[in-house]
């Protein structure tokens, strides 16, 4: 995760992990949280992340294999995005995550 561009966009956001991970101020949050974490953080947040390998899509796409992202109650077309593994996939999904968390703190729903 770029921890400084997450700081940036979505502070409200950012700040609340912090709060979670129980990360003292003066500690850097790269160095004290594991990426995989987040799946619980957004768990305790209501933002429910499904990453999974896609067959169908890998049989008709030139990637393979083929890693998709769903964030559960949330709208994504009927072709999601595609990626070439699962990190790729997480890292996208957990800064969708971080933008809808911070919408939800900011009391807006985009």
């Amino acid at each position: 995760m770029d921890w400084k561009e997450i700081k940036e966009k979505y502070p409200k956001a950012f700040n609340k992990l912090k709060m979670w991970s129980q990360v003292p101020k003066s500690y850097p949050l790269p160095d004290l949280i594991c990426d995989r974490n987040l799946y619980d953080f957004f768990d305790d947040n209501d933002i429910i992340i499904n990453v999974s390998h896609n067959t169908f899509q890998a049989m008709f796409s030139n990637l393979y294999p083929v890693f998709n992202y769903y964030i559960i109650g949330t709208f994504r077309n009927m072709f999601p995005e595609k990626f070439i593994n699962r990190r790729l996939a997480e890292k996208a999904a957990f800064e969708k995550a971080f933008e809808i968390l911070n919408n939800k703190l900011n009391g807006t729903n985009n």
